[in-house]
């Protein structure tokens, strides 16, 4: 093979093998598009494969650091992110190749499925790693500048496999013993337990994740290098459990995409992301609350059906939605998600927020043709019974713990999919809807079933005070008995603290929801008639099974889509089918989102945060004027403040305490 100069002979060494792995050669890989990941800053493998390609490579790297020679370069595509969540579109290369990689992508699992996802049917991935954690020399010690020296591959005073079975302080005593001067140690011991961008899984569960995709000609090799018994004994009273097998220092892969382009099992078709670039979640004590909302919905009463109970087991609050599905929609959510998947060969669903999975249950049971469902919750204890359920029955439903905040959906994968009062419980909506629509087949559909009323309270003052005067106008046998029969509904206040996760953005919903979709159809509805339904003594005193209640109630209803209908009150909650738009514009919105959190930000006094966000949003789209606007107030009140707290340096600390009591209320 005819290397670029200034390819490193661990560099051929790498390449040679898994080229010849998948039976590949140089002369083969003209004309064809290839990707590398995060190759070295010379960009000589980069070069070597433009050269053997004639055509231009895609280079791949979170750091443009690393790459200065790949920009404004017509031989590459530079593009600074991370490779496992490129961006790129489907089917684009004929070949993917990472040398030395695996040992540095904590996120390996997302990799495999993005280097899937971006092969052409019949595409190769030619990838390697090394050395792995679990090796001799799997600590990848490389602590380098004008004063010291040390490498993994050359001056290594860690003892092999020391970093598997020694406590930082072990390990110091260690290096001391080695008279290794202590900042020197300090830097050695922080690189070693603390630096993010090793990848400490075992060569086990890397290759269990490879493998879990329906890859073609898997070929995997590995070099082996056990420790001895002694050194074995230690590793497992510290780690516990450990198969031997696990200790190579060098793997490589070589696998090509099925011809045919098989698709992506469902089950790794959604997953977690560690971070989002718009994340709202770290605006509030999101641990705070995600713990109230697990703590709320694992104690809530719970039908045989699996749905929600108390108060939402009312019969008039069932009747509610059965009039409106028969008299005024002419469907309904279960109607809509089951006539459009029985118009698709195998279609693929995908549930967001299945709470406790009795609707996901209901509708794989009414579908006529074979299917695929993913259920999605960050609730694992409350569908334990559907999923128990489901396996018992042969029902294909694959129910998946996943913080939906978080959620990453694969490209073009499912043909419907769907959300049931699990929306008004997010708060990166901006994050979940791109997921959504990129995860959506070209002619998928949404359909969503929210709550989308006055953030944390749900209802207006309007609706509150209409509703008072229904029940004070409501025939007496229905509040006989009732304690503090005038003050039946609360009166409205505003809301101060939140708990839990419950409309925390609820508001915004629509919104966010016609950026990426267009209505195919749209209800809205629900101006006061929860709060009548869900009374804990007026609603269940309200029977639709006796002609005279059922026809009292049908009255209420009427009245309620009346006030929607002619816009006197606020609906508070929506059912809607969508379809993708044909194009959008995701600089724009991701400015737009930049500009709320920023201004959000800047009411809780984070001014800091604040322009960071307004800053990001005028780089996205520099037309965008209230990024602007917002920026020039921000950078003003900054320098204001800082003007008052050099004055009164202890006044930012006693500003700081309340903020975040504020926040954490």
């Amino acid at each position: 093979m005819d290397f670029y100069p200034g390819v490193l002979d661990y560099q051929k060494q790498n390449l040679q093998q898994v080229m010849q792995m998948a039976g590949l050669t140089s002369t083969s890989l003209r004309g064809k598009r290839i990707m590398e990941i995060g190759g070295n800053g010379n960009m000589a493998i980069a070069k070597t494969f433009y050269h053997w390609s004639g055509i231009k490579v895609t280079e791949v790297t979170p750091d443009p650091a690393l790459h200065p020679d790949a920009i404004d370069d017509e031989k590459f595509d530079l593009l600074i992110r991370p490779a496992e969540d490129s961006g790129l579109p489907d089917n684009s290369f004929d070949l993917i190749y990472g040398g030395a990689v695996l040992e540095h992508i904590l996120e390996y699992e997302c990799l495999f499925r993005e280097c899937f996802r971006l092969l052409k049917p019949g595409g190769h991935l030619l990838l390697n790693g090394g050395p792995l954690w679990n090796s001799r020399i799997g600590h990848h010690l490389f602590v380098v500048n004008n004063r010291m020296d040390y490498r993994f591959n050359g001056n290594n005073p860690i003892p092999d496999f020391g970093h598997l079975y020694l406590t930082r302080e072990e390990l110091d005593v260690v290096l001391a013993k080695r008279h290794i001067p202590l900042m020197d140690r300090k830097a050695i011991i922080r690189q070693i337990y603390d630096d993010k961008m090793l990848n400490r899984a075992s060569l086990k569960d890397i290759t269990r994740s490879f493998q879990s995709l329906p890859w073609d000609a898997v070929q995997i090799q590995k070099d082996e290098a056990q420790p001895d018994r002694k050194i074995l004994s230690r590793i497992r009273s510290r780690q516990g459990t450990i198969e031997d097998r696990t200790f190579a220092v060098n793997l490589y892969i070589a696998a090509r995409k099925p011809s045919q382009g098989a698709a992506i099992a469902v089950e790794h078709a959604v997953s977690a992301m560690k971070e989002v670039a718009i994340d709202w979640t770290q605006t509030f004590d999101y641990q705070k609350l995600t713990k109230e909302e697990l703590e709320e919905y694992s104690n809530i009463e719970v039908t045989k059906d699996l749905r929600e109970g108390g108060i939402h087991a009312h019969k008039a609050w069932v009747y509610w939605f059965q009039y409106l599905a028969e008299h005024v929609w002419k469907t309904s959510l279960h109607g809509e998600i089951v006539s459009f998947s029985n118009t698709i060969d195998d279609p693929r669903i995908l549930s967001l927020g299945c709470g406790y999975g009795g609707v996901e249950l209901e509708i794989a049971q009414s579908l006529n043709k074979p299917y695929e469902i993913m259920a999605v919750d960050i609730n694992e204890h409350i569908f334990a019974k559907a999923r128990a359920e489901a396996k018992t029955k042969g029902i294909n439903i694959q129910f998946l713990r996943l913080d939906l905040n978080f959620v990453e959906i694969q490209e073009n994968t499912f043909d419907l999919i769907f959300a049931h009062a699990s929306l008004h419980h997010l708060l990166n909506l901006e994050h979940v809807f791109y997921q959504i629509y990129k995860g959506l087949k070209k002619n998928g559909r949404l359909i969503v079933q929210d709550v989308i009323g006055k953030t944390q309270i749900l209802f207006w003052k309007d609706n509150v005070d209409f509703a008072i005067e229904v029940v004070k106008k409501m025939p007496v046998r229905y509040k006989s008995g009732v304690p503090n029969q005038h003050a039946i509904i609360t009166p409205y206040a505003e809301p101060s603290i939140q708990k839990g996760m419950e409309g925390i953005r609820q508001e915004d919903i629509p919104a966010q929801i016609d950026k990426y979709f267009a209505p195919v159809k749209m209800f809205r509805y629900g101006s006061f008639m929860r709060m009548i339904c869900t009374h804990p003594e007026v609603g269940k005193r309200l029977d639709p099974d006796k002609k005279e209640d059922r026809e009292y109630l049908e009255q209420l209803f009427r009245l309620d889509l009346q006030q929607v209908e002619k816009n006197k009150l606020r609906p508070t909650e929506m059912l809607a089918l969508y379809e993708k738009r044909a194009s959008i514009d995701i600089k724009k919105i991701n400015s737009e989102a930049h500009v709320s959190l920023g201004s959000y930000l800047l009411l809780q006094g984070d001014t800091d945060k604040a322009v960071k966000h307004f800053k990001s949003a005028a780089a996205l789209d520099p037309d965008n004027q209230a990024a602007q606007r917002n920026l020039a107030v921000a950078s003003d009140g900054r320098r204001q403040s800082n003007t008052t707290f050099r004055l009164f340096p202890n006044l930012r600390k006693m500003c700081i305490k309340i903020q975040k009591g504020l926040l954490k209320g």
